[in-house]
Parts: structure tokens; C-alpha cells; sequence
């Protein structure tokens, strides 16, 4: 009697432990997979010499709206341990806590988060797609939107086009369009990260020999992704990882003419900290023409958004630029805008009647948010010329 009580004390007691405890899931969760081994990284392009689908354990998933945590197994070699947090803002602080692999990128979108891995030290890529997840905040979420920008170079190229402007009674204005685009092939897959710029100008037809304004303007028109996918699918997101950190407008005067004062304008994304604006000049005796320089006899730094160019004698600003400090100001947005309104007007003593003319160069950067250094940040150059009647 004492040995079947025995017996069934033990029965009791494994049973009891096989309970599992409360928030533990024993069992497997399968997701699909597609696995890159042997990937190549050439200039702008991802490759792989094999590319097939695989099965991925995953062994716990926890979605909250503060903490992303992901267990599992690649095809029963590399195992991982991803934790994130997670609020409205986006994800970050990202890390597999096993260090086996980089994780690349995490979209969440609706209920399916997906998940592009690194393993380095094989040489391969894995995308995980896991589904019947808790998405807390019920939007499409997304770490590290640009990652393949921080393996790659990217091909860089611009196209340029003259928009119609509006006709206004007494003004001009012009526009010029440029579209700066960063191409790059990801496993077959086509993307093309676009940044289109206006060029704008606003300027009076004529003056009377008194001084006049031109309001000229480098403005983020749209910014958008295009991918050609492998299979011939098409789609096309708002947003890129191209911005435009600060830059400088360059203008030279026609005979007879200077410039009298600047005043910027902008609306964009602030950075750092540091003086916000740099002025230069040359001071010459306008009888004739000049030409962009950019190299002046003087300058000063500062936090003013208007500069009188006072000059001195027979001496004016012939030649003037205005810098905004790249560190300080981006345009990152839709809408986004640097420009300088420049009070030109005509020297006693030196000036004539006529066609004149009224020289801009605007010098900047355009890079990506994603790596850094020259492989994602290109100069740029845009050079027009304005043309206005001077009746004395």
C-alpha cells in the first residue's frame, strides 16, 4: 500500500511540474523566411549567390506598447534574441542581446512585423516575417527605414526642368526644378530615393535707378521613394533619406550696380547650435561687370538675419554671398525653404540705362540621413541669371 502511494505521490508531482508557468509558450511559432547567403556589396548594389525560403523558429513574441522582444532560430543554426522599445515616436534602442546578428530593420504594419537580419561573420541576410502580432499602436511603424544606405554607395544623378510661373503684374518670376535621385538595387529589388528642388525668383521687370528687391528662393518641392520590385511590382512612399544641410547664395552685380543689403528667410528643421548666418563681400568700384567669386576680401558671422553692405568712398558690394550655417539648419521637409531677399540699386556716377543683369550661384550639399562621409553626400551647384531694365 505504502509503495503504490508512493508511486502516485511521484505521477503528482511530474505532472505538477510540467505545468507550464504563467506567460511562458512552449510552443513553436513557425514564420517564413527568405535567406541570402554568400551576399556581395558592390558600389549601389546587394547581391547573394543563393536565395531560397526557410522556415524560422520563433520561440517567444512579445509586443507591447513600450518593449519589442523576439527569440528564436535561423534554420537551426544562428540563434537571436532582439530587444527594442517602441513608442508613438518609432523604435530604438535595438539590439539582438546574443550579438550574433545586426539587426538591419523592424517594420511593424498592422498585425505582421517584419525583420531583416545580418550575419556578418557567414556572409548572409535573412527577411523574417512574423505574423498575428500585438501591433499596440495599430499604424505602420518603422526602425532604420534607410538601412541598406549604411552598406552602400549609392549612384547619384540630377534632371533638370524650367517650370511655368505665373505672370504677375510688374514682377517676374522663375522657377527652375532639379530632381537629385540615389539609386540602388537590393537583391533585385529597384530603389530610387528622390529629393526634388525648386529654384525660385522673384524680381521687378525694370527700375527707376532706386533700389529694388529680389526674393531668391532653393525650396524642398516633395520628397519620395520609388521601387521597382524583382517580380514587376511598383510602389511609391512618401519621404527619402536626402536632405539639404544649410548652403550659401552667391550674386554678383552688373555695371554700375551693387548690393545694398541682405535679409534671409527660411523655414526648416533646426540642429545644432552656433552662429546662424555668414556674410561676405567684396567692396569694388562697380563700372563694370563682375562675376561670381568665391573668394571675398571680408566676412563676419552672426546671428542677424539682415546685413547692410555699407562700403566705402567710390567702394561698394559688388560681390556678396550669405551662408547658413549646415549645422544649424536643415531642410528635411515638404515645403522646406533658404532664400535671401538682396536690395540691389545702382551707383552714382557709375551707373546706365538699360538691360542688366544680376548673377546667382547657390552652393550646397545633398546627403543622406543614412552613413556618412562622401559616399552619401554629393556637392551641388546651381548657377542663374536674372535680367531687368535699369531707366534712370
Amino acid at each position: 500500500m505504502k509503495k503504490i502511494t508512493s508511486i502516485m505521490l511521484t505521477c503528482i508531482l511530474i505532472s505538477l511540474l510540467a505545468v507550464p508557468s504563467f506567460g511562458v509558450t512552449l510552443e513553436r511559432d513557425i514564420s517564413n523566411a527568405r535567406i541570402f547567403r554568400n551576399i556581395n556589396i558592390s558600389k549601389n548594389a546587394l547581391s547573394a549567390d543563393n536565395i531560397k525560403e526557410i522556415n524560422v523558429d520563433i520561440n517567444n513574441k512579445y509586443f507591447t506598447n513600450k518593449k519589442i522582444s523576439l527569440l528564436g532560430i535561423i534554420n537551426n543554426e544562428d540563434s537571436f534574441n532582439i530587444q527594442a522599445k517602441i513608442d508613438k515616436n518609432g523604435i530604438k534602442d535595438v539590439k539582438d542581446e546574443e550579438n550574433n546578428f545586426d539587426v538591419l530593420n523592424i517594420k511593424l504594419k498592422n498585425d505582421t512585423a517584419f525583420l531583416i537580419l545580418y550575419k556578418k561573420d557567414k556572409h548572409y541576410m535573412v527577411y523574417v516575417t512574423i505574423t498575428d502580432i500585438n501591433n499596440y499602436y495599430n499604424e505602420e511603424i518603422e526602425y532604420n527605414r534607410y538601412w541598406y544606405g549604411e552598406l552602400l554607395e549609392p549612384k547619384i544623378s540630377e534632371k533638370d526642368i524650367t517650370l511655368l510661373s505665373p505672370k504677375s503684374s510688374g514682377t517676374k518670376t522663375k522657377t527652375k526644378e532639379k530632381t537629385y535621385t540615389y539609386e540602388y538595387s537590393i537583391y533585385g529589388d529597384k530603389i530610387y530615393e528622390r529629393l526634388k528642388m525648386n529654384f525660385i525668383y522673384i524680381y521687378p521687370k525694370s527700375k527707376d535707378g532706386n533700389e529694388i528687391d529680389f526674393n531668391i528662393k532653393m525650396k524642398v518641392k516633395e520628397k519620395f521613394t520609388e521601387i521597382e520590385y524583382y517580380d514587376g511590382r511598383y510602389s511609391k512612399e512618401d519621404g527619402c533619406s536626402l536632405f539639404v544641410p544649410g548652403g550659401t547664395l552667391h550674386l554678383a552685380t552688373d555695371e554700375g550696380e551693387m548690393v545694398v543689403k541682405t535679409e534671409t528667410i527660411k523655414n526648416c528643421t533646426l540642429k545644432g547650435k552656433g552662429l546662424n548666418f555668414k556674410y561676405s563681400w567684396c567692396y569694388n568700384i562697380p563700372k563694370t561687370i563682375f562675376n561670381i567669386t568665391s573668394s571675398y576680401d571680408e566676412d563676419k558671422e552672426t546671428n542677424d538675419d539682415k546685413y547692410m553692405y555699407d562700403g566705402y568712398g567710390d567702394k561698394k558690394a559688388t560681390q556678396v554671398s550669405v551662408t547658413l550655417n549646415p549645422y544649424k539648419y536643415h531642410l528635411e521637409k515638404d515645403g522646406h525653404y533658404f532664400g535671401v531677399v538682396a536690395g540691389v540699386g545702382s551707383a552714382d556716377g557709375y551707373s546706365s540705362t538699360g538691360n542688366k543683369k544680376i548673377k546667382t550661384k547657390w552652393d550646397f550639399y545633398v546627403q543622406s540621413i543614412s552613413g556618412s562621409g562622401a559616399n552619401h553626400s554629393s556637392h551641388k551647384k546651381y548657377s542663374y541669371s536674372l535680367y531687368y531694365d535699369v531707366k534712370l
